[in-house]
């Protein structure tokens, strides 16, 4: 059997003493039994040895890392990719202001007079602040004044001048206008050139007016129906049949008088004996008691028309003797 710790301490003790290794055993028990009494003592003097537990922060702070670490990442889901937008077609802002600014130059040509702030606001239906940022914006340009202080705004003559640069050096305009001068001085009448305007009305490109008191009144830029219209019959007849027919199954036909055509076959009649009198007119068929006559014209590949146009009482006596002069010019022009 194994001796104890204490039993051999006590007997090298006793050896070094006597130099044998014979003890008393009487003595030896008394020790140890003394040495048992006072080992807990001295262990309940020392202070109670704690556990280890490890810190709770940084086990925390491990496994975020962790996780963060290892854990693997979700995939996110594929986002539909937006189309660039395109550089070429402008904003609806863009537009709306634009629209605003022409809409300004014609309330102060149908009104013919200055206005304030308050009433170009009021006729163009729009808040007062949008219409004066617009205001300012023209009259640091140069195209409106303030009339005095709180008085209202007019346009000064630079849109004139704008307006006649233009005209001038207008290509379609510039040839046809000796021509149409020519046929108001021989006619006396109001005289038009037209041209078709997104396949689905005549848009007027200029307008000499007649000198007479009663006469056909109309601005250059006003758009008219094709089937109630001279200009636009001339421009029907000039297209060739599929075309045609194309076109006129799309027409609305409104009626505007008794006697507007309002089918695609009376239309189709009509021009077949607009071509065998020479002349394509349009008598009351538009608005009462208005007439015209009117002919094709070609003009650098493209398709204008030419009008003879007043009162129908004045027009109607005078279709054979205004139909051969209208001819004639058309012919002059694309020979030019």
């Amino acid at each position: 059997m194994a001796v104890p710790a204490r039993m051999a301490e006590i007997l090298t003790r006793h050896s070094k003493r006597g130099g044998c290794c014979c003890f008393d055993v009487a003595q030896t028990r008394s020790s140890l039994k003394s040495s048992r009494l006072r080992e807990p003592a001295l262990a309940a003097l020392q202070p109670p040895s704690q556990p280890h537990r490890p810190d709770i922060r940084a086990r925390a702070t491990v496994r975020r890392v962790s996780d963060a670490t290892f854990r693997r990442p979700k995939t996110p889901p594929a986002m539909p990719e937006r189309p660039a937008p395109s550089a070429a077609k402008p904003s609806s802002m863009n537009v709306k202001t634009a629209l605003r600014v022409i809409e300004i130059i014609e309330t102060f040509a149908r009104e013919r007079r200055a206005l304030s702030l308050s009433e170009l606001a009021r006729l163009l239906a729009v808040p007062a602040s949008s219409c004066l940022a617009l205001i300012r914006t023209l009259t640091s340009l140069g195209y409106l004044y303030e009339t005095a202080r709180r008085q209202g705004y007019y346009p000064t003559g630079r849109l004139l001048a704008m307006a006649q640069q233009i005209a001038r050096h207008d290509p379609v305009l510039d040839r046809v206008h000796g021509t149409m001068s020519e046929l108001r001085d021989a006619t006396g009448e109001t005289i038009v050139i037209g041209k078709l305007h997104e396949g689905q009305a005549v848009v007027y490109l200029d307008v000499l007016e007649s000198p007479h008191a009663i006469r056909y009144i109309a601005t250059a830029g006003e758009r008219r129906e094709l089937h109630a219209n001279s200009i636009g019959k001339a421009l029907l007849a000039a297209m060739d049949e599929a075309e045609r027919a194309t076109l006129l199954a799309q027409l609305p036909f409104q009626a505007f008088t008794s006697r507007t055509l309002t089918t695609p076959a009376a239309l189709e009649a009509d021009l077949q004996q607009a071509r065998e009198r020479g002349a394509y007119v349009n008598l009351s068929e538009s608005m009462p008691d208005v007439g015209a006559l009117a002919w094709p014209v070609r003009l650098s590949g493209e398709c204008y028309a030419i009008s003879i146009a007043g009162p129908v009482y004045r027009i109607e006596p005078h279709l054979d003797r205004y139909a051969p002069m209208l001819r004639a010019a058309c012919a002059a022009l694309e020979k030019t």
